[in-house]
């Protein structure tokens, strides 16, 4: 992260500063696309399929830059790597309004998958596991809280500013915006490891006695049965809620639901979600990592069944409900059940290697779950089916954490 060292007490003007510009990066370079989409497409002449792959390359490119930008960040690269990220996205976002064919569509958005790496969730959570020990939790639930806001405040503004200007000046003004606040926050206010790193002490030594585990590189980490059963966990996860929640508003108007219905209903999924965040920090101080973790994917996998057997509006609002405090949790348990079985000082690339599985089940997962409508006809196989994957995650979460103790203290 480069720059003058700072104290502990600095963490907080850290989780402050990622708070604002995670919720920011999340709201431009994340969900826009999905608002700005019908508007580029009636322009351009394209469809749905052609539109939506250029932000599935994003997403892929993404996975594959995940892991060297956690290392940027293991070995305190992180300010510098924030700051290039956010002056690239502003840039990126300009060649996007200027975009005339999908061959230049799709490029942008490969090198926009690049800055997705750099400043999203993953870089920003390594951040905080170097700069928090004992209340990590409080600083991801921090974080995890405002930036849970950002379809919430920029999807609108987006919807407003397409409308009023058309999407290309939309895409103009949104650009502006990012550049004129990541960038300087990042630039300025993002600093070293606590001054204890800085001056050679292992990060987080003075608090090693209260539980810290020793720390493991990512090699070791990835030679171990928990990581494995761990990524296949999180990327069952993912895989159902990114699959579900793109298809979930023509589900419910399949059903029967008027659109306007729809949409606001499963729009409370982004509140239930900030919901889970809310009590996912009592509620790991009564139970372990394990049981959390089998929780939450217990809860996914009721939820669908509750959508798949459940009639009417009380099914429909019982899965609003498990699902979006779920997937609320699952957010906050990934960022710290890094940090819990192997250590901070590698933190960024082992988040960057577990990541890469989540980030891929997000790009395929839309069109999976489409496919899957094609050949059976209707969702409610296809809620079954993920219900059933749900719970396999949970045996899998299960398995990993079971052999967590085997994870070997080799520190680098």
């Amino acid at each position: 992260m480069g720059g003058r060292s700072a104290g502990p007490g600095y963490r907080w003007v850290i989780v402050s500063t990622l708070s604002v510009t995670e919720t920011i990066s999340w709201g431009i370079l994340y969900y826009a696309f999905g608002i700005l989409l019908a508007p580029m497409e009636r322009e351009m002449g394209w469809s749905r399929a052609e539109s939506t792959a250029a932000f599935s390359i994003a997403l892929l490119v993404s996975a594959t830059f995940a892991v060297p930008a956690g290392r940027w960040v293991d070995r305190g690269g992180a300010r510098l790597m924030m700051t290039l990220g956010s002056c690239a996205g502003a840039a990126l976002l300009v060649a996007w309004a200027r975009v005339e064919s999908l061959p230049a569509l799709y490029l942008i958005w490969a090198a926009i998958g690049v800055t997705m790496a750099a400043v999203l969730y993953e870089p920003a959570f390594a951040v905080l596991a170097k700069w928090f020990v004992h209340d990590r939790e409080r600083g991801f639930t921090i974080l995890t809280l405002a930036a849970g806001l950002a379809s919430t405040i920029f999807n609108p503004i987006t919807s407003v500013l397409a409308g009023s200007l058309g999407w290309r000046h939309a895409v103009i003004v949104l650009a502006a915006f990012l550049g004129v606040t990541t960038i300087p926050l990042h630039a300025l206010l993002l600093r070293g490891r606590p001054v204890a790193a800085a001056r050679g002490a292992p990060v987080g030594a003075e608090a090693r006695p209260g539980g810290e585990p020793a720390d493991v590189n990512a090699r070791a980490a990835l030679r171990t049965a928990t990581f494995w059963f761990l990524a296949l966990a999180f990327l069952i996860q993912s895989f159902a809620h990114a699959g579900i929640s793109l298809h979930s508003v023509p589900m419910l108007i399949e059903w029967g639901y008027q659109p306007t219905f729809a949409a606001t209903v499963i729009g409370l999924v982004g509140a239930m979600q900030v919901a889970g965040r809310l009590v996912f920090a009592p509620l790991r101080t009564r139970l372990s990592s394990r049981a959390v973790t089998m929780l939450i994917l217990a809860c996914q996998s009721a939820a669908f069944v509750i959508l798949w057997g459940v009639p009417g509006t009380v099914g429909l609002f019982a899965f609003v409900g498990l699902f979006g405090i779920s997937n609320g949790m699952a957010t906050l348990v990934r960022a710290s059940i890094v940090a819990d079985l192997w250590g901070r000082t590698h933190y960024g690339a082992i988040a960057g290697a577990l990541s890469v599985a989540s980030t891929l089940a997000r790009a395929v997962a839309p069109l999976g779950i489409g496919l899957a409508y094609l050949a059976w006809g209707g969702y409610k196989p296809i809620l079954i089916s993920l219900a059933v994957l749900s719970a396999l995650a949970m045996l899998s979460a299960g398995r990993a954490l079971r052999t967590a103790g085997s994870v070997p203290a080799q520190v680098a």
